[in-house]
C-alpha cells in the first residue's frame, strides 16, 4: 500500500509542477519523502520546485541528495539497481 502510495503521490507533485504550484508540489514531495526517504525521484522533484521558487539555497543540497540516493548500487526501498 505504501508503495502505491508513494508512487501515487509522486505523480500528484509532478503534475503541480507542471501546473506551475510548486509550493504545493514541495509539500506532496515531503509526503512521499515520508513514505520512502530514500526516493530518489521526489528529491529531485523537491529540488526542481525549490529552483523555480527561487529558493536557491535549498536546492544544491537537494539535488546532491537525490544524486547520492541515484548512486546506489542497490536499492533497499525497491530491490533493484540504481532506481527508486
Amino acid at each position: 500500500m505504501d508503495e502505491y502510495l508513494e508512487k501515487l503521490g509522486y505523480a500528484k507533485g509532478i503534475a503541480l509542477i507542471e501546473l506551475g504550484r510548486y509550493e504545493k508540489a514541495l509539500l506532496v514531495f515531503d509526503k512521499v519523502l515520508e513514505l520512502n526517504p530514500d526516493n530518489s525521484k521526489a528529491w529531485y522533484g523537491k529540488a526542481f520546485a525549490f529552483d523555480k521558487l527561487g529558493r536557491y539555497e535549498e536546492t544544491p543540497t537537494t539535488f546532491k541528495k537525490a544524486s547520492e540516493l541515484n548512486m546506489k548500487p542497490y536499492s533497499e526501498s525497491t530491490g533493484s539497481a540504481g532506481e527508486n
